[in-house]
């Protein structure tokens, strides 16, 4: 029979524990370009202004931004910004 490792921690330092780890499979997962991405449009810029500063079509620039908020489970924008903010991703 296996045994099982059991750790026991208060319900605060679970908390922090699952925050930690949260923000390293977030760090890990979100490239420098797709963090890029995400500082600007937390900065207010549409999809057509950060085309126009990233050299890329609007339409990879709504890919891209597709593709990060799958990465952080997030409904929308606003959602996606909130979380990297909570995470210390952008500032």
């Amino acid at each position: 029979m296996k045994k099982k490792n059991i750790s026991y921690y208060s319900q605060e330092i679970r908390k922090v524990l699952d925050e930690l780890n949260q923000d390293d499979i977030l760090r890990t997962e979100l490239t420098s370009w797709e963090i890029n991405l995400l500082e600007l449009a937390a900065h207010g810029f549409d999809n057509k202004r950060i085309s126009q500063i990233t050299y890329i079509s609007p339409h990879t620039v709504k890919s891209h931004l597709a593709t990060i908020y799958k990465k952080l489970q997030a409904d929308n924008r606003a959602h996606a910004v909130y979380i990297a903010m909570k995470f210390n991703i952008i500032k």
